[in-house]
């Protein structure tokens, strides 16, 4: 493999936590492989996302955001016809409820010639 990095991908969700009317980047997977990238990356290995993203603003955050921690964005689907994940967060007396907006774009994540290119590529999803 010489040189080359192996990735550690988040795979799936990508969405945003509406605390507060404010978006915050979130979904498991994506939160997985940022710390594993900030924990790893010294030792070869390098995050990327893997997920399924709309063609709005929520998107561009979400790309922009991903690049800061120093992710592979490349992996990453647009999809032309649903709107990028989000999850209201309620604050209720015990703590705090999600609503989850269906019909998500990461639902819909389509394998393609990238994906199948990063699968011979990556240590960890």
């Amino acid at each position: 493999m010489g040189n080359q990095s192996k990735y550690i991908v988040g795979l799936g969700e990508l969405l945003f936590d509406f605390i507060d009317d404010q978006p915050v980047l979130g979904g498991a997977p994506v939160n997985f492989a940022i710390q594993a990238h900030q924990i790893l990356n010294a030792h070869g290995f390098q995050g990327a996302a893997a997920v399924r993203l709309g063609n709005d603003d929520l998107a561009e955050r979400a790309v922009s955001s991903l690049r800061r921690f120093g992710l592979a964005t490349q992996y990453i689907q647009h999809d032309p016809l649903r709107a990028t994940g989000k999850a209201i967060v309620h604050r209720v007396e015990d703590g705090h409820q999600f609503e989850i907006v269906e019909n998500a774009c990461w639902d819909h994540y389509q394998w393609d010639d990238l994906l199948d290119k990063l699968c011979k590529n990556t240590a960890v999803v």
